[in-house]
């Protein structure tokens, strides 16, 4: 099965790799990052 994450990142500068590090390897296989 294929998962894809995608995540509003609007102003998210402060927050944004750790929310994209927090992603379980292996969960899914295209996060996406929108502004």
């Amino acid at each position: 099965m294929r998962s894809i994450v995608v995540m509003p990142a609007y102003n998210a500068e402060k927050t944004l790799e750790r929310t994209v590090k927090d992603i379980p390897p292996g969960s899914c296989s295209e996060v996406i990052v929108v502004d």
